[in-house]
């Protein structure tokens, strides 16, 4: 569950990273190739027998080429290659194109050229590498002599290049992924910051002044039907209605709670999946459960429980409801249903009715819950939400006291602590809560 927090935080990141991986790439496709193609020179001096002398002159030739990978940018050069080859370019912008680089403690240097085509590249710079030669030629010839003091030699004329030197594709990639991770990480704090949805059990209990039970994982099968003891034994779900049924049986030995409304604040299935996989699990441990569903404006438990069976002929008839045994026309053991292959009874609320939720209010339901009491060990009650009508208000009035369903994620922390104050508000006792379908 950790680990699906993480990921559901972290979403942005990972997404915004990948968009700039492949910004970066798309990038670096559309970005006009480059090729660089290299030549090397030799910069020599006149040759002499005295070995001192030779020893000087290789020096003096090493310092020649720090001035002439400056020299390299003369204007002179860049116009006589573009007269050459008939290049359409300014020789500023030949100039740009061309770098020397002196190889450091010898007599070498490099002239490097680039243009769009490997081709280009390399005509541009055996070109430009001749005319510096020239051009060093007539500047080390002193005037009157026959030869100059300083030469520059062609050692390695450059080949056109196999593979461009620009884009890298790589750096590109790199560059847009941690373009996307800075701008994920933004997104994920604004999201973070905006996001007001009580996540964990601590912003839960901060809220609620009460402790959290327990929290139930999203299960597939947790949200369309009830919980299947054999099928379910030892899935985390499971586990956990386990738990939960643990902490409401065995929490408060000398008086736990037997009459127990699961409310939320706002109508959510969270509570009638609660509800019907925790009388089913308690119905495991011997314990004599009843579920009411106490939602009659939107009643949604028959159709989560599916098919229900009754030992009465007459149970589970036309205007066999909650509703109808709170005025009287039913009575309690007649409206009784059960769900099959267990020993849990249910009272369902009937037709969709608003006038009729008003007789939640009466003494009637208190009466009802006294002689459910009499007859199960506990009283399950399933209801609306607590924002929207009063009907929860008026439940778990006459409960021992109240659980609150808490889907992760999906209830505000405002709306949460409005619905705990309208249940203190008339001393209605909050048990705890339990966070549902946490990923």
């Amino acid at each position: 569950m950790k680990v699906r927090g993480l990921a559901r935080r972290w979403w942005p990141i990972g997404l915004l990273a990948v968009i700039g991986l492949a910004g970066g790439l798309a990038l670096a496709a559309a970005t006009p190739k480059a090729y660089t193609a290299t030549a090397t020179l030799f910069v020599g001096s006149a040759v002499s027998p005295d070995s001192a002398a030779a020893y000087n002159l290789d020096l003096f030739s090493q310092q020649r080429t720090l001035t002439y990978s400056r020299l390299i940018q003369s204007r002179d050069i860049a116009t006589r290659t573009i007269k050459d080859l008939g290049l359409d370019m300014s020789p500023e912008e030949l100039s740009a194109k061309i770098s020397a680089t002196p190889v450091p403690k010898t007599v070498l240097m490099r002239l490097s050229a680039t243009a769009r085509t490997p081709s280009g590249a390399s005509d541009i710079a055996n070109m430009f590498t001749n005319e510096f030669a020239l051009y060093v030629s007539q500047l080390e010839t002193p005037k009157g002599a026959k030869y100059p003091s300083a030469v520059v030699t062609v050692v390695e004329r450059a080949a056109p290049p196999t593979s461009p030197t620009s884009p890298n594709a790589t750096l590109y990639g790199l560059a847009g992924l941690g373009v996307g991770v800075v701008l994920g990480l933004l997104v994920s704090y604004v999201l973070r910051f905006l996001d007001r949805g009580v996540r964990t059990s601590k912003e839960v209990s901060d809220v609620l002044k009460s402790p959290v039970l327990a929290e139930l994982p999203r299960e597939p099968s947790s949200g369309n039907r009830k919980l299947n003891v054999a099928d379910t034994e030892a899935t985390a779900y499971g586990e956990a209605i386990r738990k939960l049924r643990a902490k409401l049986l065995y929490a408060t030995v000398d008086s736990p709670p037997r009459v127990i409304a699961l409310v939320a604040a706002e109508s959510t299935m969270a509570t009638t999946a609660t509800a019907a996989n925790l009388a089913v699990v308690m119905d495991r441990v011997g314990r004599q459960v009843v579920l009411v569903e106490g939602d009659m404006r939107e009643p949604r438990l028959g159709g989560y429980l599916g098919e229900l069976t009754s030992t009465r002929s007459s149970a589970g008839s036309e205007g066999s409801s909650l509703c109808a045994v709170l005025t009287g026309d039913v009575s309690t053991a007649d409206a009784l249903l059960q769900i099959p292959d267990t020993g849990v009874d249910v009272l369902l609320a009937g037709a969709p009715s608003n006038s009729g939720s008003d007789a939640l209010a009466t003494d009637a339901l208190a009466k009802l819950f006294t002689e459910l009491r009499s007859s199960h060990d506990v009283v399950l009650c399933d209801t609306p939400g607590l924002l929207s009508v009063v009907d929860a208000i008026d439940i778990g009035r006459v409960c021992d006291g109240v659980l609150f369903v808490v889907p992760q994620g999906k209830i505000q922390k405002e709306q949460l602590s409005a619905a705990a104050d309208a249940l203190r508000s008339v001393g209605v006792n909050v048990i705890g809560a339990v966070l549902t379908d946490v990923r």
